[in-house]
């Protein structure tokens, strides 16, 4: 047993699967509970997710210390102080961008203010209504911000693992 244990001084949490039930779509009252209970304690509560800041207004009931959105890419308060927000590479872009007019691949570029897809695939829509989202709008291919990019999601289907899960 520690003799001096550190205080915990932050917790975070993840939403889709853990915050919030895959099965119910909602948040448990336990863990509504349980997040007042350390606020309480003086612990900050931080949002840790793949989403994006403006994607977040079916927790906004919920009081949280902070948000770590973008899978870190994006950094705020909740008084919206940006604390860190990084972009990804334009050559990285490009790159992607480059290799999906060639090959069968989906991705979506996510923004700070938000969120394209290159195609509506069945699964990228079903990927969509998976997390309760609406299907973003397709890019315009002429005119896409290489520049701002925060986040870059590539679905691949994995149709031959799906086929043998199902029987």
């Amino acid at each position: 047993m520690l003799k001096n244990p550190t205080p915990i001084k932050a917790v975070f949490f993840d939403i889709d699967g853990t915050l919030i039930s895959f099965k119910t779509n909602k948040i448990p009252d336990s863990t509504q509970k349980a997040i007042e209970n350390l606020r309480r304690k003086g612990i900050k509560v931080i949002v840790a997710t793949g989403r994006s800041i403006n994607t977040l207004a079916h927790i906004s009931h919920i009081e949280f210390d902070g948000f770590i959105t973008f899978n870190g890419g994006y950094c705020a308060t909740t008084d919206g102080e940006i604390l860190s927000k990084n972009m990804i590479d334009p050559n990285d872009i490009q790159n992607l961008i480059n290799y999906a007019e060639n090959s069968p691949l989906s991705y979506s570029l996510m923004y700070e203010d938000k969120v394209e897809i290159n195609d509506a695939a069945p699964e990228v829509v079903g990927m969509y209504a998976h997390v309760n989202l609406p299907v973003p709008p397709l890019h315009d291919k002429e005119n896409i911000d290489i520049e701002n990019v925060l986040q870059a999601n590539i679905f691949l289907v994995m149709t031959l693992k799906w086929n043998l899960w199902k029987r």
